[in-house]
């Protein structure tokens, strides 16, 4: 096939970057799958023209190209996929499925170079960033780092170029159009040099078009393992299928509680290899319905496809600052009722095969998700993600819809309010009581036979609980509100002499039912109090 100038002008336009240094390769081809080992050389402050381009589309010496120029910008960015023993469908169908601005070509070695052709020059740094979000999406990197355990070759590999640097070169396709193994591929099929240069025009795009494109993908704000995972469409039966349409159905819920079941079936049925209707009922709706879970994080094929910065970065992603997730699974809450009840919940890292509990004082340390994340570090060794506080509370709200219930023996209560019950009970019951109404001015309670009341004065009470019991768990203004609990009101006592004397009263009912600690078979002689006096 003889070359006109245009089509070589035209080839030019397209693979273009620095112009006063580029590379030069001898081809030594080799079979299929195994890497093409020949030779190169850089050529350095020497104009590139038409001849070097020429040469190598005529297959007489190969051209590699600079993409940066001395401005720091570029025209093209080449995604450097060096592996060539697998089968790259499922990437190509993407590209071609989502019309995204990616061409790819053969490598020499049977690898994949996939270009993104720009209308005008951009800045290097820009052209790279929206690159390797593509190939993020895709995919890609995570690609080239399971089967070369190798960061993803992003070119230009320099986006800045200092005094004296020139950057690095990357053989361009289309070496020896008449027999040529680095051609396009579209639809399956290598493309003729002619149609080749049609396809790439139409290719054409800018950083703005690129950034729109990105955020239109389906699925965007999802986790990056769902959304590379979707638009690949390559799990089968026996690749875990169904880890990927119940994390999927965890997001789906998420977004919209009303409508993700449907949503749910929809995506199911774009699978290869769908479940039928009746099991994704029983495996992933079933369980969906009766409360929210958590990605399948640390199970295939998330794990294969997992990227935690990007996912930090997603709105209904796990790592987000106050998102709609944490990463961690929750077991049974179980409220342990004594005086003031208090909580245990079982809660483990995806990675652990067994529960470890966490507990809370009272409500409001539930309540408050730091206090959580506190205990998680103490319990589990690491620190979760924070979510929303209203996500925060209706996760909550689920755990205390199943939530166990577990009686406490009064014996054993030791909570700080039962030790008050046990204290107050002493102060009515355990000291010699007041024989008249005038002896309550001596610390001592009355006890009315007639209205069966107690009358005491609550800066007595806190005297005895202060200094004799050394007991300071609760401010005056807190006793005050657990009298009141009890049944205490604030009332006039009036002695015999006139006086009156401002107490607390509180009926022996009142006592027998909310002091808890009062044993269930002591019976007292309130009588016998009276036969004896002592000094407080």
């Amino acid at each position: 096939m003889s070359l006109s100038q245009l089509q070589i002008n035209n080839f030019k336009d397209l693979f273009t970057g620095n112009i006063h240094n580029y590379g030069q390769h001898e081809y030594i081809f080799s079979e299929k799958g195994i890497k093409e080992k020949g030779k190169n050389y850089t050529v350095k402050d020497k104009l590139i023209t038409a001849k070097q381009y020429r040469e190598h589309l005529s297959g007489s010496k190969g051209l590699g190209v600079i993409p940066i120029n001395e401005d720091n910008m570029c025209k093209i960015a080449i995604l450097d996929v060096d592996i060539y023993d697998i089968d790259f469908k499922p990437y190509l169908d993407a590209i071609e499925k989502y019309r995204l601005p990616l061409v790819p070509f053969y490598s020499k070695s049977g690898g994949l170079h996939i270009y993104i052709f720009f209308k005008e020059f951009v800045k290097a740094k820009d052209a790279t960033s929206k690159a390797l979000e593509l190939a993020k999406i895709l995919g890609i990197t995570l690609l080239v780092k399971k089967h070369k355990n190798e960061t993803l070759e992003i070119f230009p590999k320099q986006t800045k170029l200092n005094v004296d640097m020139m950057g690095s070169w990357i053989n361009l396709p289309y070496f020896n159009i008449e027999d040529t193994k680095q051609g396009l591929i579209h639809n399956g099929k290598v493309l003729g040099f002619n149609d080749a240069l049609t396809f790439i025009k139409s290719k054409l795009t800018t950083i703005d078009d690129l950034t729109d494109l990105i955020d239109d993908l389906p699925y965007s704000d999802a986790p990056p393992c769902l959304q590379s995972l979707y638009m690949l469409n390559m799990l089968g039966e026996n690749s875990g299928r169904n880890n990927y349409l119940f994390s999927f159905g965890v997001y789906l819920k998420k977004k919209d509680e009303n409508y993700f079941e449907q949503s749910l079936i929809s995506i199911n049925n774009e699978l290869n290899e769908p479940l039928e209707v009746q099991e994704i009922e029983k495996t992933v709706l079933s369980s969906l319905r009766k409360k929210d879970y958590t990605y399948k994080c640390k199970a295939s094929p998330c794990l294969d496809f997992c990227d935690k910065k990007v996912c930090q970065s997603k709105l209904y992603g796990i790592g987000k600052d106050g998102g709609f997730f944490t990463n961690i699974v929750f077991g049974s809450l179980k409220q342990y009722k004594s005086a003031v009840p208090y909580y245990e919940w079982e809660v483990k890292d995806q990675e652990s095969k067994t529960f470890k509990t966490l507990r809370f004082k009272n409500e409001d340390e539930i309540i408050k998700q730091d206090v959580f994340l506190r205990l998680c570090i103490r319990e589990l060794r690491f620190l979760p993600y924070k979510m929303k506080q209203g996500e925060w509370f209706k996760l909550v709200n689920q755990a205390l819809a199943d939530i166990t219930v577990i009686d406490v023996n009064k014996d054993d209560d030791t909570s700080p309010v039962m030790r008050f019950n046990n204290m107050f009970y002493d102060f009515i019951t355990a000291r010699a009581l007041a024989q008249t109404k005038e002896q309550v001015l001596n610390k001592r309670v009355y006890y009315d036979k007639k209205e069966m009341k107690y009358y005491f004065r609550t800066k007595d009470l806190l005297y005895y609980l202060y200094e004799i019991k050394n007991f300071r768990m609760f401010s005056s203004g807190d006793i005050h509100g657990m009298l009141r609990d009890i049944g205490a009101t604030s009332t006039v006592l009036r002695t015999d002499i006139g006086r009156q004397i401002r107490t607390m009263a509180v009926k022996r009912d009142s006592i027998d039912q909310n002091v808890l600690a009062q044993p269930d078979t002591f019976d007292i002689d309130f009588d016998s109090f009276f036969d004896e006096e002592e000094a407080f």
